[in-house]
């Protein structure tokens, strides 16, 4: 069985998805990434990297993602796969329409719904995704809200959505341990965080995130607590940048940082803060999952899913000043089950669910009943 697997986002992050995905299916893969992939892949594996937009700007983009788009209709002639596997939406009317040529040249499509639509949605998004979901029979998702949500928002019909989870992403598999190790013993020094508590808000600062309700309630309850300290490190959108007031008892980075820094930060973070407004799965939170940092999460898209599993985090059901304030401060108030919540063994549960053993195996189910 041949599998032509698209991802345009091949690189950081979801280099890593995409690595640990095929290497546990056993197809006969051909692989059209992103220039910027650097994880050595599997045999059997042949990689082509066709995406080349990243670096890019403005309309050259735009023109090197049409290029692309139409290099891989070219593979698709010349190597006559069995199913073509989708990752990712990025210029919606080149790919709506690589899809309609798809389905006119009658394949067999997979596409992965990481997102049911981009975290800062637009004017016309929803009727865009609407259009390209209704082209499809088989979409994959991680979690049974975002099957939900097609179902009811979409109109989708159940039979053609598969649930299937986004494994824990391991960062160190793409990083030199000593770099973070080093990075570590840095910060931890020079922050004094051995007798305090680390929050963290990593990854993208945005108002989908909650990154806002964090500043502002830091600012209002806990900037001068000498018992806790706060990492905020990630690129910062325009719409917070503009309201923020100077944050003590702080590391911040409001540029993108790399994954060692992310790591190291991460390892020293006691509980690990994602009070999204709107989400359907979060990176930051399987890389927490991964190192098993506790985490305080809203009951947005499939966020909570982890502590129906393992109660190793916090839910605060709607996120809001208040909700995140009050879970916060009973954190600083209960120590010990904070202790308890970083040392149990649940998290053993957490790492079966989101293993990619049984993911490659639900992924290869689908391949075959979709040939």
């Amino acid at each position: 069985m041949k599998i032509l697997y698209i991802d345009p986002m091949s690189y950081n992050n979801l280099a890593i998805y995409d690595y640990n995905l095929l290497s546990n299916t056993e197809c006969e893969i051909y692989f059209a990434g992103n220039e910027l992939y650097d994880i050595e892949l599997p045999t059997g594996i042949t990689f082509f990297p066709i995406f080349k937009y990243s670096q890019k700007k403005s309309l050259f983009k735009v023109f090197s993602y049409i290029i692309s788009i139409l290099k891989i209709v070219k593979l698709v002639k010349k190597i006559n796969p069995d199913i073509i596997h989708i990752q990712w939406i990025r210029l919606w009317i080149v790919d709506f329409l690589f899809l309609k040529y798809l389905r006119w040249k009658k394949k067999n499509i997979i596409y992965t719904a990481h997102n049911m639509l981009p975290h800062n949605e637009r004017k016309n998004d929803y009727q865009h995704y609407y259009n390209y979901y209704h082209l499809l029979r088989n979409i994959i998702v991680h979690s049974e809200k975002s099957k939900e949500q097609l179902v009811s928002e979409f109109n989708i019909k159940k039979e053609y959505i598969t649930v299937i989870p986004h494994g824990v992403l391991d960062l160190s598999q793409a990083l030199d341990k000593q770099s973070v190790v080093a990075i570590k013993k840095e910060l931890s020094e020079k922050h004094d965080l051995s007798n305090k508590i680390v929050f963290s808000m990593l990854g993208g600062l945005d108002k989908y995130k909650g990154s806002d309700l964090v500043f502002d309630v830091w600012n209002e309850s806990f900037a001068t607590n000498e018992e806790v300290f706060l990492f905020t490190c990630g690129k910062i959108s325009d719409e917070i940048s503009a309201n923020i007031d100077l944050l003590q008892n702080t590391y911040t980075d409001f540029n993108r940082i790399d994954n060692a820094m992310f790591l190291a930060i991460l390892q020293l973070t006691d509980v690990l803060l994602l009070p999204y407004r709107k989400i359907s799965q979060s990176g930051v939170l399987l890389s927490a999952i991964n190192e098993k940092i506790p985490f305080l999460v809203s009951n947005a898209g499939g966020l909570s899913d982890a502590l129906s599993i393992a109660n190793v985090g916090w839910n605060i059901g709607i996120a809001t000043k208040k909700t995140l304030s009050e879970q916060m401060q009973s954190i600083l108030n209960n120590k010990d089950e904070l202790n308890e919540k970083k040392h149990s063994p649940l998290w053993e549960k957490l790492s079966d669910y989101y293993s990619w053993k049984e993911i490659g195996i639900k992924t290869q189910r689908l391949y075959e009943k979709s040939c």
